[in-house]
């Protein structure tokens, strides 16, 4: 594209990254691409490998800069391009890879009073109409949806809900030919609510000193996280860059 193109006339070394937070072991979907570019003759930790040991390498690449608690999984780490023809001769181990298992959602969340829970609470209407089409988590899965900055405004492909109640099953409250207020009544048997913006943004990994302006509404603290990035996925990226 026009912007690697524009890097390698200036002289720049650079490697491009698709990455989900889910690669390094949060149980968040968010595929974003990441450029990263070093003037020359600074150069990437990199040797000259085959494809499938480059692979590995960017594997143990990002395992080594990971600087929080969450475990890492990078075994869906896509590296998109790097700068042709340069080398290190850095001795790097690329056949290491990390074992640990992705963290469930209950990582990110918080337990929420009986009053907080209504605040969160999937309406009714919402529940009968958008039910089929809502990405239902429990809080020991390992993963979540990319929530959207239209999160707690529109449903489908904004991100997850959470289910209460582990019993019941989102197939069991569809089941065929039932009556609508069957369904509903089974829905709300569910327990589903949104995730508060404080789990949102727990899911970011941003600190726990952080909080929202008192100002904004929470439809706004929504979108803001919407159109953040994970910061995790961010500090990994640039500890690999100042190396």
């Amino acid at each position: 594209n026009e912007l690697v193109d524009v890097l390698k006339k200036c002289h720049y070394s650079y490697k491009e990254f698709l990455l989900s937070p889910t690669d390094l072991g949060v149980p968040n979907q968010r595929l974003r691409y990441f450029l990263l570019a070093k003037h020359q003759p600074l150069i990437f930790k990199e040797t000259t490998l085959t494809n499938e040991e480059k692979t590995l390498l960017n594997h143990q690449i990002l395992s080594e800069n990971v600087c929080c608690h969450s475990n890492q999984d990078t075994n869906n780490l896509q590296v998109v391009g790097s700068t042709p023809g340069r080398t290190d001769t850095s001795d790097i181990d690329a056949t290491s890879k990390s074992e640990a298992d992705i963290q469930n959602t209950s990582e990110s969340m918080k337990a929420l009073s009986q009053e907080s829970f209504e605040d969160y609470a999937v309406p009714d209407k919402t529940l009968l109409r958008f039910g089929r089409v809502m990405d239902i988590v429990r809080d020991e899965d390992e993963r979540t949806c990319c929530f959207t900055k239209a999160y707690g405004h529109y449903v489908e492909g904004t991100g997850s809900f959470l289910q209460r109640n582990n019993s019941l099953t989102k197939q069991w409250a569809f089941e065929d030919r039932l009556d609508s207020n069957v369904t509903l009544l089974r829905l709300q048997q569910l327990g589903l609510r949104y995730f508060t913006p404080r789990e949102v943004a727990n899911f970011h990994c941003f600190p726990k000193e952080f909080s929202f302006p008192s100002e904004l509404s929470r439809k706004q603290q929504y979108r803001v996280l919407g159109n953040s990035l994970n910061a995790h996925v961010v500090s990994v990226l640039l500890r690999y860059l100042v190396e």
